[in-house]
């Protein structure tokens, strides 16, 4: 009987079993408890190591990986078929511990054959790791949150003054190498001003947002949208035509004029209604700057001719 011969005096490698500091213990191949364990498998089970003989790994083994581990006995104790993975481990101080567990048979001076399984205490990495991990979570979340407040305006979350400017200097460069026409709209809100004051910051902040997903709603895939600044916001069209640029911005005015925004009733048109300016490329300016300003006219003629409108750059 192995319960009355300890397996290490009769294993062919009982100096290395003895010696070694990593766990090992031999398990019976048909009830898979422990026959024998070296002193590091004592100090790790925080036991006496003959003490362990008798008992079943299972009994340390946490309850999410004994389903892992029982398939890993039945493989290992295929002859020639050893196997690794990693197991977690309840022990008596309530602390847990990782290995990176090695199962594999071995042949026995008489020749029988037992299961040696091997532990690799990977705690300290384990943990390491994982706080490299929540690291550099953390990293890349502040890093695209940094982006978001570098590119993107927080109220609105459309792009921001400096982003969009950029972006029109790359339209401008594309569309001149192209030929390829595009229309600017700046968009402001009519009497903005007096709803402030009527209202509160905080009202006029929510009909800021509230304006920003209407505009966003009727912008499709070729139209790139951008807070500009205060109640202003503006918009590229790539690739459309004054024609069509006037299109869309009457399509806009339509838009925001059906939306049930809050208290549209101390608004000298009875409702939220906004002005827009339309600069076109190249006929209106071929740099940021020029056609910034090309709309910025079109825009002050629009509030000029009595608002809720649309005018085209006269230059």
């Amino acid at each position: 009987m192995f319960n009355e011969q300890p397996a290490s005096k009769i294993a062919r490698y009982s100096d290395i079993f003895d010696r070694t500091l990593d766990p090992i213990l031999l398990l019976d191949g048909d009830e898979f408890s422990i026959l024998d364990a070296n002193e590091a498998a004592g100090t790790f089970f925080q036991c006496p190591s003959p003490a362990l003989a008798g008992h079943k790994l299972t009994r340390w083994i946490t309850s999410e990986k004994l389903r892992e581990y029982e398939q890993a006995l039945r493989i290992a104790n295929r002859r020639f078929y050893p196997t690794r993975l990693e197991l977690w481990w309840g022990l008596p101080d309530s602390s847990t511990r990782i290995t990176k567990t090695s199962l594999c048979q071995i042949g026995l001076s008489d020749g029988r054959y037992v299961l040696q399984v091997m532990l690799t205490d990977i705690t300290a990495q384990y943990q390491a790791e994982t706080l490299n991990k929540d690291y550099l979570r953390e990293l890349r979340q502040t890093e695209e949150q940094i982006e978001l407040l570098a590119n993107y305006d927080s109220l609105t979350g459309l792009l921001n003054h400096q982003r969009f400017r950029e972006s029109l200097e790359t339209v401008i460069d594309v569309s001149a190498e192209q030929e390829d026409p595009f229309s600017l709209l700046l968009i402001d809100i009519d009497d903005f001003r007096i709803y402030n004051d009527s209202h509160g910051h905080s009202a006029g902040d929510n009909l800021l947002a509230s304006l920003a997903k209407v505009l966003t709603e009727s912008c499709g895939p070729t139209e790139l949208l951008a807070r500009y600044g205060g109640e202003e916001f503006a918009v590229i069209c790539h690739g459309a035509s004054a024609e069509r640029g006037l299109r869309f911005a009457e399509k806009l005015i339509d838009a925001v004029a059906a939306h049930p925004f809050a208290f549209p009733e101390k608004q000298p048109h009875g409702k939220i209604t906004i002005s827009l300016g339309l600069a076109q490329f190249p006929a209106h300016g071929d740099s940021v700057d020029g056609m910034l300003r090309a709309a910025e006219s079109a825009l002050y003629e629009a509030k000029e001719a009595g608002r809720n409108r649309v005018a085209i750059s006269a230059t």
